[in-house]
């Protein structure tokens, strides 16, 4: 399991509430993994995924990625939040 919180300080200086963003994923076998992170990724946070040399790492590193986007995006509140 994987899991990122992240928080926006700069918004206490205007004196709104805290922004916060938070995912949490389990690391598990996707045949589709490259798929999504031609979709999703750029070509270095790709080129960090394939540069895994075990089956492990590279879903480690994935999921490592797809948790703080969507982290930042959550913070941003560019997602919805569930």
């Amino acid at each position: 399991m994987i899991a990122v919180t992240y928080t926006q300080e700069r918004s206490t200086l205007r004196g709104l509430p805290l922004r916060r963003g938070c995912d949490i994923e389990y690391v598990y076998p996707r045949g589709n993994l490259e798929a999504i992170a031609s979709r999703f990724f750029s070509t270095e946070e790709q080129a960090c995924i394939t540069g895994g040399t075990k089956e492990l790492e590279r879903l480690t590193r994935f999921y490592q990625l797809w948790v703080l986007k969507e982290c930042f995006l959550k913070t941003l509140s560019l997602v919805p939040r569930q």
